[in-house]
């Protein structure tokens, strides 16, 4: 996407983007939270917020008359986009956050932009800089400090659910990437949202129903649960135009910032919500994953 602005606009814009995919999406993992207390089975909770925003953007694709193609391209760009980043990592995320503190469940997001580096260089995207290297190994760090049970973690239980929550960064990495290297047909950030959240509801039903985790919002008395459910449709409703549309602007580096904002606003949150305080070695944690992610970053870009 071009747009004819001055450079200090379009930095202006690219700074708006970023702090409020950031706030909206460190709100999702307190979410997440809720509906792990509230009992909520993690399979069901996904689907039905990605069934919730799929309605909310098939309403608003009709309304504003949005192009949705049905061909194999539009329908396997989808699928693999709804596994990468929606069904598969935001299942896992939904599950281990009921087992962690949420600012530290937040702080994992952080190694996003550095396994979307991993993955670009083993798509030969990018070239193996020292630079990026210290980026990598301070990421690590980061995470050896929170996963150790003196360090970071309360409990030595939770090493494992640590480790665990590794796996959705990687996923969004990978979605970078995808999005990158294999660049959907041109669609509206609309249809392109419909289709994640469409091809993610269609692949998490029948694990819903295989692995018993069946629940309907509203059908009980658990109301915090359905709660809990439309709340994440609003946030996802928000987030993935956002993701579409700032990624044509700035690329998926740039985009990978919020991440940060998402971290800052993730122990606020973990702090309003829940009364969580990280301790120090958390707090180092982070210096040294965002010392990773600038690094990572500010390298010089391949020719």
């Amino acid at each position: 996407m071009k747009l004819n602005m001055s450079h200090q606009s379009l930095v202006i814009l690219k700074f708006f983007l970023i702090v409020i995919a950031g706030v909206n999406f460190s709100l999702l993992f307190s979410v997440n939270k809720w509906a792990g207390t509230a009992e909520v089975p993690f399979v069901a909770y996904v689907f039905w917020y990605a069934l919730g925003a799929t309605v909310t953007f098939a309403i608003i694709a009709t309304i504003k008359r949005e192009e949705f193609p049905t061909s194999w391209v539009h329908i396997r760009t989808h699928a693999v986009s709804a596994f990468l980043g929606f069904a598969f990592p935001f299942a896992v995320f939904s599950f281990v956050a009921e087992k962690l503190p949420s600012g530290i469940a937040i702080l994992f997001v952080i190694l996003t932009p550095v396994f979307t580096y991993i993955w670009s260089l083993a798509f030969r995207l990018e070239k193996i800089q020292l630079r990026s290297i210290v980026g990598l190994l301070l990421g690590i760090s980061g995470v050896l400090l929170v996963v150790i049970p003196s360090g970071g973690l309360p409990e030595s239980h939770m090493v494992g659910w640590a480790l665990l929550a590794l796996i959705s960064p990687a996923c969004f990495g990978a979605l970078n990437v995808f999005v990158e290297k294999y660049s959907p047909p041109k669609l509206g950030i609309i249809s392109l949202s419909l289709g994640i959240c469409t091809m993610s509801s269609i692949i998490l039903l029948p694990v819903m129903i295989i692995t018993g985790q069946v629940w309907v919002p509203f059908a009980s008395s658990n109301s915090d649960g359905s709660w809990s459910v439309i709340s994440a449709i609003c946030i996802n409703t928000l987030i993935w135009p956002l993701f579409y549309g700032t990624i044509q602007i700035t690329g998926a580096f740039t985009w990978s910032m919020m991440n940060i904002i998402a971290v800052i606003f993730g122990f606020f949150w973990g702090w309003v919500f829940f009364s969580e305080s990280p301790s120090s070695w958390v707090w180092f944690a982070s210096l040294l994953m965002l010392g990773s992610f600038f690094l990572i970053l500010t390298k010089k870009k391949r020719t």
